[in-house]
């Protein structure tokens, strides 16, 4: 069970949710924004705890507290693009409401995490009776911004760099954690594949060596 966990809880450090190319994570916070009526409180990437039976992705309260709750969101149901604005698709039941929230975000390197100033709350009643489906735009934020733009994102190199270091990692770290508790190993002798990360720096230095080698004789 440890390694698993292990796999999972460093999968969540290095990975974002949100469309490809942006950079959304889970901030540690709660964010808020108000319209005429109510509180909203979200992390768009992990569903907040508010002393409740269940937790949500993003909540309509009086009060900000489970006592003045009136609408939850507790399904993350997709996530894309729409030019350059963020798009997270909520779905939530409460009472008797089927609802849904398409929650926009823009791109604004300046923004920070969250600018919420300018956002603004649209609602409409289902068919029926049924639910409402809710609209919140005017949001920005730094994380809508694409991978490689000239605001300052990252590039795909360093998303590939970044995803490649922390498969190491996740190697390394499960792989040591599995001989500990698997193979009853300790120490060194712990480190999964150990006689090639010894033997990593000669074959480093061997290869440049070799290269090196071969540059020079065609040098003359």
């Amino acid at each position: 069970m440890l390694p698993k966990f292990l796999l999972i809880f460093l999968c969540g450090i290095c990975f974002c949710c949100g469309p490809s190319g942006t950079t959304f994570g889970d901030n540690g916070d709660i964010n808020h924004l108000t319209d005429t009526n109510y509180i909203w409180g979200f992390n768009l990437c992990k569903k907040i705890e508010y002393n409740c039976a269940t937790a949500y992705y993003v909540t309509q309260t009086q009060s900000n507290s489970c006592t003045g709750m009136n609408g939850v969101f507790d399904t993350l149901a997709s996530t894309k693009m729409d030019g350059n604005t963020a798009v997270f698709s909520y779905t939530g039941t409460f009472q008797t409401n089927s609802n849904n929230l398409d929650f926009h975000v823009s791109c604004d390197s300046g923004a920070g995490d969250y600018d919420v100033s300018a956002a603004v709350v649209a609602v409409t009643q289902k068919p029926g009776n049924t639910g409402y489906s809710y609209q919140i735009t005017g949001v920005k934020s730094k994380h809508a911004c694409a991978g490689g733009s000239s605001s300052g994102g990252l590039t795909w190199g360093a998303y590939f760099l970044i995803i490649l270091t922390c498969l190491i990692f996740v190697y390394l770290v499960g792989g040591f954690v599995f001989n500990m508790y698997k193979r009853e190993l300790r120490g060194k002798e712990a480190i999964p594949n150990l006689e090639f990360w010894t033997n990593l720096g000669s074959l480093v230095v061997t290869g440049l060596s070799f290269v090196k080698n071969k540059i020079l004789r065609k040098g003359y």
